[in-house]
């Protein structure tokens, strides 16, 4: 009789332990499952000392930015080095220079004063409007002003423009860009760009014949974001989207700082979060969740799913690349293009669930897998963090031991990182210096009759650790049977019939498969 695991996987905690498929686990804590081998996560490598109020963390490029309260930050569409940030007060934007900014760039407060500096030809004359748009050093452009009083004006007039309202605090504007309205022969009137000036300036007086009319405005709908905005979460198309309450918000196509009130969606539930994959974006709600899909702001739709499936935590939320992720009241929900799965149902029971404290659940990705930390634990199980793997057909976890009150994935690298008391800490980090221990118990074996192994060996590799070792306990019908040691070498067990035959793993090296014979012969002719 030879009885080999191979193809090593994590647990399934609502089967039990005789019910399992074949090489799974009824515990794994501390290992990687990533090519069928069981390896051990490596140990943790502290990065940066942070207040242990911290709640959210960011890194762009080799700057950390931590928050005590619940913030999303996004780099810009525009310059990857600027970051746009809500949840800290008022939206934010930090530019290249590391300088803070409010979001919003308010219109002009009133239009401009004009006077025409010479008497217009009452044959020719017509009347004219002008108006304004702040312009920031950071060539963002605000919407126009309200419209100025008519003027009479004729070929060869110079009209002047005066009395700008107080620019904007805290907003860089540096210029004033200038538009006069023109009507078509069709009877249509537009604005259009005619010169630009330095913001410090008091008065511009415009000649048609030096700054002659351009291009139509294209800033007539911008807005400001909402001063509640949060949640921003980046698309494709240069498109930033964000919400507040029950209202879905997008910016301007690479222009962050608009954000038009015509493109924003109402739905029937508070937003909780956002997630983007692919071309679509993730909508989770107190409700059901939505997906949006478009490829301009003015042409979003949204489709409300059907499954009432409410998000229960913001920072549970995980763009997986393929997918988006996040923990509901019913268990932890995969969104895709063909919509929601409860994908936990194969994992947890209900009660299981719950006991995790999902509401408390904290998340990131690590090589496409869902990396949670969480408040309440699994029945005697002292661990507060899991990695979730449902790339197979069935899905499977396993333990870490470690802490954890924020995550953040750094897209650029696909390194994760979490806070752990005072510390933001890489999670399975390529450059750590040091393993952790893995513990790996595999199911019950159960035979229909008592069945006899004599011996026993346990296939891998080395590590990196200066000292490998590996301990292997067998247990026969619930009673240990041997304690041993040693990687790739043969193990003589005691003889004893036995129907339900369990094996435990625990150390630092790569454990490829285990096997039980009951003959040398048949150990050695194994594949």
């Amino acid at each position: 009789m030879l009885l080999q695991m191979i193809d090593l996987k994590g647990e399934i905690p609502n089967r039990r332990p005789r019910l399992l498929p074949p090489n799974y686990a009824t515990e794994a804590v501390n290992v990687r499952m990533e090519d069928g081998a069981a390896s051990p996560l490596r140990a943790p490598v502290d990065t940066l000392t942070v207040s242990a109020l911290t709640q959210t963390i960011y890194r762009g490029g080799n700057t950390w930015r931590t928050w005590n309260t619940d913030v999303n930050a996004v780099p810009g569409p525009v310059r990857a080095d600027r970051l746009y940030i809500t949840g800290d007060g008022l939206p934010k934007l930090v530019d290249e220079n590391g300088i803070t900014y409010a979001l919003a760039l308010p219109e002009p407060a009133t239009g401009p004063v004009v006077t025409a500096l010479q008497t217009p030809d009452p044959d020719l004359k017509e009347s004219i409007v002008y108006a304004y748009t702040w312009v920031t050093a950071l060539d963002e452009e605000s919407a126009p002003s309200p419209l100025s009083a008519q003027v009479e004006w004729s070929p060869g007039v110079t009209i002047r423009l005066s009395g700008f309202a107080a620019r904007p605090a805290n907003r860089a504007v540096n210029r004033i860009r200038f538009y006069r309205s023109q009507t078509s022969t069709s009877g249509t009137t537009q604005l259009f760009y005619v010169g630009e000036i330095s913001a410090a300036a008091t008065f511009w007086d415009h000649d048609i014949v030096i700054n002659p009319i351009v291009e139509p405005i294209s800033v007539a709908h911008f807005g400001t974001p909402p001063d509640d905005l949060k949640g921003l979460t980046v698309l494709p198309n240069g498109i930033i989207a964000g919400f507040y309450g029950k209202t879905l918000a997008f910016s301007e196509p690479y222009i962050p700082h608009a954000w038009p009130a015509s493109y924003e969606i109402q739905l029937d539930f508070e937003v909780v979060g956002l997630a983007a994959f692919g071309s679509l974006l993730a909508v989770m709600t107190t409700g059901q969740p939505y997906l949006v899909d478009g490829t301009h702001p003015d042409s979003m739709s949204a489709l409300k799913l059907e499954e009432s499936l409410p998000c229960v935590s913001a920072k549970g939320i995980v763009d997986l690349g393929y997918a988006a992720a996040y923990p509901s009241t019913e268990g932890l929900v995969l969104i895709q293009r063909d919509g929601p799965r409860l994908v936990s149902k194969q994992m947890f029971s209900r009660d299981q669930w719950n006991a995790l404290q999902p509401a408390s659940i904290i998340a990131g990705r690590h090589l496409g897998r869902y990396v949670m930390a969480f408040d309440g634990n699994l029945p005697a199980r002292a661990e507060k963090a899991a990695i979730v793997d449902f790339s197979g057909e069935v899905p499977f976890l396993v333990h870490a031991d470690i802490t954890a009150s924020a995550m953040f994935t750094d897209v650029t690298t696909g390194q994760l990182f979490y806070v752990d008391g005072t510390q933001i800490r890489s999670w399975d980090d390529a450059a750590a210096p040091s393993l952790m221990r893995m513990r790996w118990r595999s199911r019950a074996h159960v035979f229909p009759y008592p069945e006899t192994f004599s011996c026993l060996e346990v296939r891998g590799g080395e590590t990196t650790e200066p000292t490998q070792d590996l301990y292997i306990t067998v247990f026969a019908d619930g009673q240990e049977l041997a304690a041993l040691a040693g990687i790739n070498q043969i193990h003589r067990l005691p003889s004893v019939m036995a129907e339900v035959w369990v094996v435990q793993i625990e150390g630092n090296v790569i454990v490829d498969d285990i096997a039980l014979a009951g003959s040398l012969e048949e150990l050695q002719g194994r594949s």
